[in-house]
């Protein structure tokens, strides 16, 4: 699951970094490529949500322009990966992908209900239940009020 959602940034940074590109001034250098400083900062911006990584290389009177493909890109990465994982047969995938997709460090702080967390998976709120209670059981994952942590093999908790 994890190599599929790494599939989805690299597309989603060179987007962003080609609205950079087109915003940009008109000279052309090693730092357009897909290797240079300005995809690897779209990239970085992308993964924490945080578009000051990526204004840097943008003149002030087009931020604008690139806070808005910033929110866009961010959008599309959010509905690609609940599209993917509306797709996942079984409650467990899909609980896991959530927390590989939106956690942090394998660890996920739900700012809504569970029963409202089973609707966004497409699962009833008991089959998340019962879900949560056979990852607990097997050791794959540890709850603690709203927060859901996976845990590592061999990890002790």
């Amino acid at each position: 699951m994890i190599s599929r959602i790494k599939f989805v940034k690299l597309p989603l940074a060179a987007a962003l970094s080609a609205a950079f590109m087109f915003v940009a001034t008109p000279a052309s250098a090693h730092c357009d490529g897909l290797d240079g400083p300005v995809v690897a900062a779209a990239q970085k911006a992308l993964d924490t949500g945080d578009v000051n990584r990526v204004l840097i290389w943008v003149k002030p009177s087009d931020e604008p322009v690139i806070r808005d493909a910033f929110g866009k890109a961010r959008e599309v990465r959010m509905l690609r990966a609940r599209c993917e994982r509306l797709s996942l047969h079984g409650a467990e995938a899909r609980i896991l992908h959530a927390l590989e997709s939106e956690g942090t460090e394998g660890t996920l702080t739900l700012a809504q209900s569970r029963k409202a967390w089973a609707a966004d998976l497409g699962l009833t709120h008991e089959a998340l239940y019962r879900a949560l209670a056979r990852l607990q059981a097997a050791g794959t994952l540890c709850l603690d009020g709203a927060r859901l942590t996976l845990r590592r093999p061999g990890e002790r908790l």
